[in-house]
């Protein structure tokens, strides 16, 4: 079921949009070939040639897989019959599910319909649950973040999160604590639909965008609380102040990076000045391969700082980072590590 862009957040939406371009943050179709990623960006039909949002695109961009993968998110089906791909990795997280024993998240947090993403579907208890294989994963970061992050972090704390997407997780974590206020970094594209997913699920949350980023010089820890929520576009990530944030997180981002990229995001000191960190990314680079995920990056374990830096509360190979977004065929992703760990 689509949920409806209301009026006053199709207009935010616009002028964002239009605030990105008067500042050449947006992607141009002559930087198609420069990373596998801005391929996904450029010529994209979320905008009409007036520079304004296409709201059919815009609330069904989870089912049309609009910049990153929500299985399912293809027309999988022959004559009413799912299949082989689609049923294999269908019965992989439904067995994924069990095992990590979800139910209890599942109950408390059901997915949100916005962007009109297909589901999987699981009856267990007598209830029927849905849900998607990155809703899985983000309920798991969140089954994570209860047991090993929660308690180091205090009242009204900072938060950022490098490769937000439209906001997964940040949508949990703002009903697992009201309180945090959320920094989202991710490519302009991205941000404009986590604009529209988390403004449709917190109608009265405070979002800032790049309208009142670009009016100052750096985003401090005094002007992040002022928000729930703030969109920081990639390019303006350098604004952030030295002492700004309290816990970082990077799903699947950092380690999909050229190490330029990779050295912009994790030298800078929000980063380093972090209190506490989850990441999960790949074990390692294989650009000889190259991989859908780590085509680009020779960028491996051993190159997180913070993980020498900083003390580790949890380590390990993760469960859930296993598929890759092949609508044809189910393939195994490189193993990634899943890595908690909080400053001395």
């Amino acid at each position: 079921m689509n949920t409806p862009v209301t009026s006053l957040i199709r207009e935010k939406i616009n002028a964002e949009l239009k605030a990105y371009e008067s500042h050449n943050l947006l992607f141009k179709p002559d930087e198609r070939n420069i990373s596998l990623w801005k391929n996904r960006f450029v010529d994209t039909p979320l905008f009409s040639k007036n520079s304004e949002v296409n709201v059919e695109i815009l609330q069904n961009f989870r089912q049309q897989k609009l910049f990153v993968g929500d299985n399912p998110t293809f027309n999988s089906s022959v004559d009413g019959m799912l299949n082989p791909s689609e049923t294999k990795k269908r019965r992989i997280l439904v067995s994924l599910v069990k095992e990590l024993k979800f139910i209890e998240y599942l109950s408390k947090y059901p997915m949100p319909m916005t962007g009109n993403p297909s589901v999987y579907s699981i009856d267990l208890r007598n209830k029927t649950f849905v849900f998607t294989h990155r809703w899985v994963k983000h309920l798991y970061a969140l089954k994570l973040f209860d047991k090993y992050i929660d308690p180091f972090l205090d009242k009204n704390f900072t938060s950022m999160d490098i490769g937000a997407s439209f906001g997964i997780y940040q949508y949990l974590l703002k009903l697992r604590r009201p309180d945090a206020h959320q920094v989202l970094i991710d490519l302009p594209e991205q941000l404009i639909l986590a604009r529209y997913f988390l403004q449709s699920c917190f109608p009265h949350a405070k979002i800032a965008g790049v309208e009142e980023i670009i009016a100052i010089r750096s985003i401090e820890r005094g002007f992040i609380k002022e928000y729930d929520f703030v969109l920081v576009p990639s390019d303006l990530y350098h604004r952030l102040g030295s002492d700004a944030i309290d816990f970082t997180s990077s799903f699947a981002c950092l380690g999909e990076l050229k190490r330029e990229y990779f050295d912009y995001y994790t030298k800078h000191p929000a980063f380093n000045s972090s209190k506490v960190f989850h990441l999960i990314n790949p074990i390692a680079g294989h650009p000889i391969r190259k991989s859908r995920i780590t085509g680009e990056t020779d960028i491996s374990l051993l190159d997180y700082d913070c993980v020498t830096n900083a003390m580790k509360v949890y380590f390990s190979l993760s469960p859930v980072y296993i598929m890759t977004y092949n609508p044809t065929a189910v393939s195994r992703l490189e193993p990634f590590f899943e890595y908690i760990g909080k400053k001395y």
